[in-house]
């Protein structure tokens, strides 16, 4: 079955603020950039795309705190965090889920894109350092 669009979908279940967001967009491009009003909970999307870059291992802290405790709406246990694709083919190229638990390390599972996250996170690890030295060579992730 041929589509116009790619489909994409998009599940949060207690991600900080996202409490049962249940998202369909029909795009012409896997290229996609979020605004939304602050508060909304755009950057706790973006933490849990980030995760899939595995780029270092996540531990326990001291108190047996996970990393992904943060990403858990108040109040609640566990969370859940599903995102699949759908090409103008009809075909699933992605599909997966991370669920988090307090006190515990998530399981990621691998996917079949890089998902590219522009966050404050970003701004933190990578521009603030270099004190926004727009001519430096910005190193991590992008």
């Amino acid at each position: 079955m041929i589509r116009e669009k790619i489909k994409i979908e998009i599940k949060c279940k207690n991600i900080a603020p996202l409490k049962n967001l249940n998202g369909v967009l029909y795009t012409n491009s896997l290229k996609i950039g979020v605004f939304a009003s602050n508060g909304s909970g755009k950057t706790f999307i973006s933490r849990a795309f980030r995760l899939t870059e595995k780029n270092k291992e996540l531990e326990l802290d001291e108190k047996g705190n996970s990393p992904t405790d943060k990403l858990i709406s108040l109040g609640e246990n566990n969370a859940r965090f599903d995102f699949k694709i759908i090409n103008k083919q009809g075909e699933v190229t992605e599909d997966f889920n991370i669920e988090l638990n307090r006190k515990k390390i998530p399981s990621v599972p691998d996917t079949n894109y890089l998902f590219h996250v522009f966050n404050e996170d970003y701004i933190e690890e990578n521009l603030r350092e270099s004190h926004y030295d727009k001519d430096g060579n910005i190193e991590g992730y992008i």
